[in-house]
């Protein structure tokens, strides 16, 4: 059985990384949904129910980072 070695080439023109975790596509992903989580936030801030809108708010950040990471 013969087994080598092969080089597989690297993306290097791929997208530059902002803090090593963002990626460009990825920030303006994350900035859109968490501008809508914003929205919430305001809303539920606006009636008294401050965690409830911050944890609206996070939640939909963080969705936007996965949708364009995963």
């Amino acid at each position: 059985m013969n087994v080598g070695t092969y080089k597989i080439p690297r993306n290097v023109k791929g997208e530059s990384r902002i803090l090593y975790v963002f990626s460009i596509k990825a920030l303006i992903y994350t900035s859109i949904t968490g501008a809508i989580g914003l929205v919430f936030y305001m809303i539920f801030n606006a009636i008294g129910m401050f965690w409830v809108g911050a944890t609206i708010g996070l939640s939909f950040a963080g969705i936007g980072f996965l949708v364009r990471n995963i």
